[in-house]
């Protein structure tokens, strides 16, 4: 009666599958410092997963999340402690400017800041996840990928803006909205991986994706 591989039994699964691990997500980022870790674990398994269908939503997330905790640790930290100097300054702006003293067109700078702060955690965390490297070079690599790689980097931008948008206006989409938002990042991202994988690099990355 039921055909579980119909298109809507698997649009049902899938849409389950994104929910369970939007939910794990948000609650690994609860201890700010593992948001990090967080994100590259939910980049991977709706890459793996969610995509390719292979393995399970949660426990994808959780073997990630294991693996890439250090290095997406570290850098997230260091990321975090860039938008922190960034929100400092700019709550002294913002002081100085009420008291008249004329800076307000300084923090339209900060707040671009923030803004290429947001893109460049986006190629290091998704990084984590694709090679091995140091945090150093993590972090650098994903500064030369933002630059160098500026179409993409606007549809992050673009698609971190609208995710946000959407659950400004409609709350209750953080159910699935931070999976939407890393399925459509991944279609950008993992373009350009590709690009710098060797060729043995693709053909390990294809086979273990089942490509």
């Amino acid at each position: 009666m039921f055909q579980y591989d119909n298109p809507f039994f698997q649009g049902v699964r899938k849409l389950l599958g994104l929910i369970s691990l939007c939910a794990v997500f948000l609650l690994f980022c609860v201890p700010v410092f593992t948001a990090g870790a967080s994100f590259a674990a939910l980049y991977e398994a709706v890459e793996k997963n969610m995509k390719h269908d292979r393995g399970y939503p949660a426990q994808e997330f959780w073997a990630e999340f294991r693996k890439n905790f250090k290095r997406a640790t570290l850098c997230f930290l260091v990321i975090l402690a860039a938008a922190g100097i960034c929100v400092t300054d700019l709550r002294i702006l913002q002081v100085l400017t009420q008291a008249g003293k004329g800076y307000a067109g300084i923090t339209v700078v900060f707040y671009v800041f923030l803004i290429l702060i947001a893109v460049w955690a986006v190629w290091v965390l998704a990084q984590c996840v694709r090679f091995e490297n140091t945090t150093g070079a993590l972090l650098k690599n994903g500064l030369v990928l933002m630059l160098f790689h500026i179409p993409s980097s606007l549809g992050i931008l673009g698609i971190l803006a609208a995710g946000v948008m959407i659950i400004y206006l409609l709350p209750v989409s953080i159910l699935v909205m931070p999976g939407v938002m890393v399925w459509f990042i991944t279609m950008l991202t993992e373009k350009v991986f590709r690009s710098h994988m060797t060729p043995e690099q693709r053909q390990q990355y294809d086979e273990n994706n089942w490509i």
